[in-house]
């Protein structure tokens, strides 16, 4: 049962989604089975299932019919109808919490029933709502039009001709292409940078001739998504990002926070671009980008923060050297971490930044007294050692890791390409304590040896090769 769709859907629920799932089952209107609540009641005990026996089949069987002997089929059942259940939640959920979408249905209802002075009423009442709330992003273009075209329908069945309706029933609907041809736009032409398949979409050029054409200055979605596609594509294409930054801190509260978040990550990936190729002052945009995501909560979903964004706010913070900011970070959003990874997210990061400083004590007594029993985590604090020894000169020590160092890499099969990057980290090591000072030929001999090789810290290690 462990590893049943069912329990991966139930384990994803938070604790307001447990709750609120505990009432849809003992809804009569959703649910009748009284074995269906007792599954339910049983499985809201014992998440997050640490313990795999007491979600065996047979075992929870018990728990739900006493009495019975073990029935794989009845199991099959009850199970099945709350894996049911739990969907239907979650879409009931998603439609309640959007309202203008409940309210387009009512609409809709209301026009095939003939009820048109209600449904004009109500009518009125949805648009108020649309205006008045702030999300511009393209569902909301797409609200306005099925909103209008239930308009239009009475219109047309009434026999009359509004203009002006049938007309904002059509800018609707183009502002509603063309921002979701320049949203995918986006999103396939970052997947050019972490990709070298090439992708296209018809009618593109159109809807770039056409936000050109028109004046979209005022349109959130469109101009973000414009000027992201325009900064990936453009050989200029600074002035695009540029502006795509002062759209985005006039338009950020036009987006549901999930969509900013992507927003922002599309200009990261940007600056990560212009990064490889040498510019390392878009560090500063990256930097940037991540405390704007930080104060408006983009980067927090549920409260929580990835261990990857984390990690990457504190590199950025060490790449420019705000090291004063970046520890600041590290132990205010301790507490957002995932639950189950806090304490080695927290303590390797932590360690990374005084490693960076550098505070080479501090570091080394996080890595040397911490666990983190995660095989990558391990791989970094052996890495990270393996510099500061060598730093400090330490140089018994640094022998004695560099033989752990190497029988842990043999240990581990799993590591994959890195197991050849990281033993020649072991091995040129190893090959620059060996050469006699001042031995230039032998210097420029492995030097070129060493360029042709993937090496974690290559450029640390040629810094050293040129020191010997």
């Amino acid at each position: 049962m462990k590893d049943s769709r069912l329990i991966e859907l139930y384990a994803s629920l938070d604790k307001v989604e447990l709750r609120q799932l505990k009432k849809f089952v003992r809804s009569p209107f959703f649910n009748k089975r009284e074995d269906v609540i007792r599954l339910n009641d049983y499985l809201s005990k014992k998440i997050p299932f640490k313990d795999p026996a007491k979600i065996h089949r047979e075992f929870v069987f018990k728990q739900i019919f006493p009495r019975e002997p073990y029935d794989e089929k009845q199991m099959g059942y009850v199970m099945s109808f709350l894996f049911r259940l739990i969907k239907s939640y979650l879409a009931y959920r998603e439609f309640t919490e959007t309202p203008q979408k409940e309210q387009i249905y009512l609409a809709r209802v209301l026009r095939r029933k003939g009820l048109t002075r209600i449904f004009e009423k109500e009518l009125l009442q949805t648009f108020k709502t649309i205006s008045e709330q702030p999300l511009r992003n393209v569902e909301h273009h797409l609200n306005k039009y099925l909103l209008q075209f239930e308009k239009c329908q009475v219109i047309a069945a009434k026999k009359r001709t509004v203009t002006t309706d049938y007309e904002q029933l059509s800018d609707s609907l183009i502002a509603y292409f063309i921002g979701s041809i320049l949203k995918l736009s986006c999103m396939l032409v970052n997947m050019r940078v972490i990709s070298s398949r090439k992708y296209s979409l018809v009618l593109l050029d159109e809807t770039l001739k056409m936000v050109e054409d028109r004046d979209y200055s005022e349109d959130a979605t469109i101009v973000v998504y414009y000027n992201v596609y325009k900064a990936f594509t453009e050989e200029q294409s600074e002035v695009y990002f540029y502006t795509l930054r002062e759209a985005l801190k006039k338009f950020q509260a036009c987006f549901p926070k999930h969509e900013l978040t992507d927003i922002y990550l599309l200009a990261i990936n940007y600056c990560i671009k212009k990064i490889n190729v040498g510019d390392r002052s878009f560090f500063r945009q990256v930097f940037e980008i991540y405390k704007e995501g930080l104060s408006n909560g983009a980067f927090l979903e549920n409260d929580v923060l990835t261990k990857f964004t984390y990690s990457n706010i504190v590199k950025t913070s060490c790449a420019l050297k705000e090291f004063a900011w970046g520890e600041e970070f590290i132990y205010e959003y301790r507490d957002n971490l995932p639950e189950g990874e806090r304490e080695k997210v927290f303590s390797h990061n932590l360690a990374y930044l005084y490693f960076k400083k550098p505070d080479y004590e501090k570091a080394m007594q996080l890595l040397q007294n911490f666990r983190f029993n995660d095989l990558y985590y391990d791989l970094d604090a052996r890495r990270m050692l393996l510099i500061m020894y060598y730093e400090m000169k330490d140089f018994d020590a640094l022998e004695s890791l560099l033989d752990s160092f190497k029988n842990f890499i043999y240990r581990h099969e799993e590591l994959g390409y890195r197991k050849h990057n990281y033993l020649n980290l072991i091995k040129y090591t190893r090959r620059i304590l060996q050469i006699k000072p001042r031995d230039k030929e032998a210097v420029a001999a492995l030097k070129a040896i060493m360029l042709k090789e993937s090496i974690p810290d290559r450029t640390w290690l040629l810094e050293q090769l040129d020191k010997v």
